[in-house]
């Protein structure tokens, strides 16, 4: 079990220092700088990876960006990103390793609900913050820890967005909801049912599938014979593609719209053109031509999206914060709770891609919802 364990916090690790040097665990007796390292937690391997390497890419380049500043206060910060493979299991491991990492000040991340979840709560005991550029459940802040933060907008802001969507815009006589059976999946289709019911939509059908399934002939079968004219769907954009093509396949001429799950190129690389005409309801501001955009494609060497701006924002309001502490404590770095609390009291600060201002359970009180349509199978999709 220990070499089990062993081999996967090698597998899930990346050191990655801002100045090119191993990281130090100490702050070298009070003569040099403090050494802290902020985290990061997605999947970086597997279906989800294209979004998960935003996270990691984000997140350093603003340690680039600010990298000088921090020394001027008297730290020397490094990214550890971890490769969480979107599974609940593995990201808990590997927060039982941040927690013995001493000089962990803070994560940013991560990309699932269901691994965020647990993963927060492991390290509440330890009170390592941690600020979220994707994560919508309502139960990841519900729990009111004081290290649990996001960017984002929840679930239940982003399906009654969608169900109005679907009604007043789409004009649906018959919507089918299918999802992955996750936290993010499901919890997001439950609150889609519940505002499209609210508001008069007839619902044909609820239906589950599971992450990496690649077959969905039971599920579009059940959409054509209910006669559906849209169909939404809570899950990830692997999956989202397959359906995609083998509803183009089965000549099933439904409305697709999905939602931050599927906000990726990836989604139009492998459904090609059966992504064209597809809906999706975002938490991520278009970034596509805003100045962070080429200086983030030059340094990640793919293009920007709203993931890597909302993890640059997360990973920045964590540098600001110890860049004010250090000017006033030279030589002195915030105990992991007291640097916590710094993070929650953030208000108005204006990111790349959102204003950011926490409530006190970690929401964002400035958090907004847009909706995107894929046009001529290119990305990003067009704002509604």
């Amino acid at each position: 079990m220990m070499k089990r364990f062993a081999s996967l916090l090698v597998a899930g690790a990346l050191l990655i220092t801002g100045c090119g040097g191993a990281a130090k665990t100490a702050s070298d007796g009070g003569k040099g700088p403090v050494n802290l390292t902020i985290a990061t937690m997605s999947p970086l391997s597997g279906s989800s990876a294209d979004l998960g390497e935003s996270i990691k890419f984000g997140a350093q380049l603003a340690l680039k960006d600010r990298e000088a500043d921090l020394a001027k206060a008297g730290y020397k910060v490094s990214i550890l990103a971890m490769d969480d493979q979107a599974k609940p299991e593995q990201g808990t491991q590997l927060a039982e390793q941040l927690i013995t990492k001493k000089e962990v000040i803070g994560m940013v991340g991560t990309l699932n609900s269901g691994v965020v979840i647990p993963v927060s709560q492991k390290l509440s005991a330890e009170g390592i913050v941690v600020v979220s550029p994707a994560n919508t459940a309502n139960a990841v802040t519900d729990r009111k820890l004081a290290n649990m933060n996001r960017i984002v907008a929840r679930d239940d802001m982003q399906g009654p967005a969608a169900a109005k969507f679907i009604k007043e815009k789409l004009g649906a006589k018959g919507l089918f909801i299918i999802h992955d059976k996750t936290p993010y999946g499901q919890g997001l289709a439950d609150e889609v049912k519940k505002a499209a019911t609210a508001a008069g939509t007839k619902v044909d059908g609820f239906e589950g599938i599971s992450l990496g399934d690649k077959e969905f002939s039971a599920v579009l079968t059940k959409v054509k014979g209910a006669g559906s004219d849209v169909i939404f769907f809570g899950g990830m954009y692997a999956e989202a593609a397959q359906i995609l093509k083998q509803m183009k396949e089965k000549s099933i001429a439904a409305k697709f719209v999905g939602a931050d799950g599927i906000d990726s190129a990836d989604l139009v690389k492998l459904a090609g053109e059966a992504s064209t005409g597809v809906y999706y309801t975002s938490v991520a501001a278009d970034v596509s031509k805003s100045d962070f955009a080429p200086r983030y494609a030059e340094f990640a060497k793919k293009p920007a999206d709203g993931w890597a701006a909302f993890a640059y924002d997360g990973a920045t309001v964590m540098i600001n914060q110890l860049i004010e502490y250090g000017t006033k404590n030279p030589g002195k770095a915030p105990s992991r709770k007291e640097f916590a609390e710094m993070v929650r009291k953030t208000s108005g600060f204006k990111g790349v891609a959102a204003t950011i201002s926490f409530d006190e359970k970690g929401d964002n009180k400035e958090a907004k919802v847009f909706i995107y349509q894929i046009q001529n199978a290119k990305y990003p999709g067009v704002m509604q």
